[in-house]
């Protein structure tokens, strides 16, 4: 359990251990993931929303820079019959809803990514 703020930096004290990294940080997933600090995600699976970041949408660039260390799957929304990634298929229905409804106004797949 993270406390506070999450930085990349922890993950070197969870190098032999199993991790999940699920965010939707709103724009910011280049500043959380990118060529810099990729290899502080070597080992974990990874599911996060993808959103613009500007001009530029994530979709687009976090899985060029994950293909080095990860399978990568781009889940669309496709509204009530949206499918439900199996890492969030326990959680509550509400919570699975919700991560399926935001009313944005352009699509904000979900990125599904596991290391080779």
């Amino acid at each position: 359990n993270i406390g506070d703020e999450f930085k990349s930096e922890i993950l070197k004290d969870f190098n032999t251990k199993d991790v999940v990294i699920f965010c939707d940080i709103e724009g910011d997933e280049v500043k959380l993931i990118n060529s810099h600090n990729l290899d502080l995600y070597k080992n974990s699976e990874i599911c996060m929303e993808l959103h613009h970041n500007g001009k530029d949408h994530n979709k687009d660039i976090i899985p060029n820079i994950l293909d080095k260390t990860h399978t990568t799957n781009l889940i669309w929304q496709k509204g009530k019959n949206f499918e439900v990634p199996e890492l969030i298929s326990n959680i509550s229905h509400l919570d699975i809803l919700l991560s399926a409804w935001e009313w944005r106004s352009y699509p904000t797949p979900w990125l599904i990514a596991k290391p080779f």
